[in-house]
């Protein structure tokens, strides 16, 4: 299982479809999403579950713009990655340079190649 090329294919799928995408905060620049490393879960040798999280985060611009950011995004991650993202969550992230931006957090579940 190699979880940094599954964990890039996410990641490439976001920015094929022209979403601003990477794996690593540090070169989140938002409007954008990092996708973090999944949660594993193993099945006696046959292909692992991973719960996948995304955070779609969009520049602090007052809660009314922000809110308009966050529904394009939205829409733009969830037609990106097919329709897979089952939960979307209100959130605030920290940046890089230590700023707060306006988040949701997205979760799904997919198979992880053993």
């Amino acid at each position: 299982m190699d979880i940094a090329a599954a964990t890039q294919a996410v990641v490439d799928e976001l920015v094929a479809a022209g979403v601003r995408a990477t794996r690593d905060g540090r070169d989140l620049n938002p409007p954008g999403v990092q996708v973090r490393p999944p949660t594993i879960h193993y099945r006696f040798g046959r292909d692992a579950t991973a719960d996948w999280e995304a955070w779609a985060v969009v520049p602090d611009t007052g809660v009314g713009p922000s809110l308009t950011a966050l529904s394009k995004l939205l829409d733009a991650v969830g037609k990106a990655l097919g329709g897979r993202p089952v939960q979307a969550r209100p959130d605030n992230v920290t940046l890089a340079d230590g700023g707060i931006a306006a988040a949701y957090v997205l979760t799904w579940s997919a198979k992880i190649p053993a």
